[in-house]
């Protein structure tokens, strides 16, 4: 027998009609409340085989109070922008060119994985030991990206992700 909370929340709802997301978001907020932390769940069909492990797609999206809880999160994943910064820099013949090379190579990576940075990457080279031989160059690259796009309801959120990478100079780089 169902309950009176769930008779409110059906008489609210046409069952045959289809809702657009932001529709079907404002038609949840109108529900009846209950006395416990509510969950909703999104299905998407991204068009994958998920037979294949190349194309596994998992994730969960933050509510905007979250859930009070720390969150960890460890990613193995190839190297990014950073990576190949650290690289370009290592294999140049002068500072200058090194730092130029690195941020010339970040713009290259975070423009060919599509994020949209607000300004461009910002990249800073650091060079332990001097640029000599031996030495390593520290390369952080800094993105804000604007994720209102991502976020269906309409919330103007953005992230600010960073990368850090070392590289040692090569020691059969041009001079």
């Amino acid at each position: 027998m169902p309950s009176k909370r769930y008779k409110k929340a059906l008489e609210s709802v046409e069952a045959s009609k289809f809702y657009p997301l932001k529709a079907g978001v404002e038609v949840l907020i109108r529900f009846p409340k209950a006395k416990f932390n509510e969950t909703v769940e999104l299905a998407f069909r991204l068009g994958i085989d998920p037979k294949q492990s190349d194309q596994m797609v998992r994730g969960t999206v933050p509510l905007p109070h979250g859930s009070g809880k720390t969150v960890r999160v460890l990613v193995f994943a190839k190297p990014g922008a950073a990576a190949d910064a650290a690289r370009a820099a290592s294999l140049q013949g002068s500072q200058a060119a090194a730092e130029a090379q690195a941020q010339a190579a970040a713009t290259d990576t975070v423009s060919g994985e599509r994020l949209n940075c607000q300004g461009g990457p910002d990249v800073a080279t650091t060079f332990i030991g001097g640029f000599a031989r031996g030495s390593t160059v520290h390369v952080t690259v800094t993105c804000t990206v604007n994720t209102s796009d991502l976020t269906y309801i309409g919330l103007p959120v953005s992230v600010t992700l960073t990368e850090e990478a070392w590289e040692p100079i090569d020691t059969h780089r041009s001079l």
